[in-house]
């Protein structure tokens, strides 16, 4: 069992979502839809600008939170999840149009126990990868992404960034946050804060 932050710290999970496929091409008809285009679009890749939840959306959506809280929950004593404390959870779109990509970047500024990032992979053109790095600057891992596959790391310190996507195919990911109720009441009143929703 991982009881300590080191062994805490950069821990990937990869999530077993049944039906992923199925999930990630009925998610990616609404995403790329006039509709979902609209909802998605922000200016550039700031957390600021994200002013909705993708889990509060119907149909597949609903399926992947289902889905995502399950396998998440199935897990809890291999990766410590605390069960005496509920979770709230945050997922979002990005949109990879060729030439596109995130630099390196991470979640939170200091570890924060029980406090997760996710990626869900809607589309994936070839050669697309969500690359993790340490301390030392050295990358420890590389997901291939792959429509339907989704994976968590266990804290929110880890950078992390994705590769430019080549293709003239968009690279689609649905993204989340899973936090504890000590840092949602820190950020609920925050334009993006406020957007999280209860992991039940």
């Amino acid at each position: 069992m991982i009881s300590d932050i080191k062994a805490q710290f950069g821990r990937i999970l990869k999530l077993n979502i049944p039906n992923s496929v199925t999930i990630a091409n009925d998610c990616k008809s609404f995403i790329l839809s006039d509709e979902g285009r609209e909802i998605i679009k922000r200016p550039h890749w700031v957390m600021n600008n994200i002013q909705y939840n993708a889990f509060r959306w119907p149909g597949p959506f609903a399926n992947l939170y289902f889905w995502i809280r399950t396998e998440f929950f199935k897990y809890a004593k291999e990766i410590d999840i605390d069960m005496t404390i509920p979770y709230y959870i945050h997922g979002w779109v990005n949109i990879f149009e060729k030439g596109d990509f995130i630099d390196w970047h991470n979640h939170m500024d200091r570890y924060t126990p029980n406090t997760y990032h996710g990626v869900f992979c809607v589309n994936a053109p070839e050669d697309s990868y969500t690359q993790y790095r340490n301390d030392k600057n050295e990358i420890f891992d590389e997901i291939k992404s792959e429509a339907g596959n989704c994976h968590i790391i266990c804290d929110m310190t880890t950078y992390h960034k994705s590769t430019e996507n080549k293709s003239d195919e968009p690279r689609i990911t649905l993204a989340f946050d899973i936090i504890t109720p000590s840092e949602y009441n820190g950020t609920w009143k925050h334009e993006t804060g406020n957007q999280f929703i209860p992991f039940i």
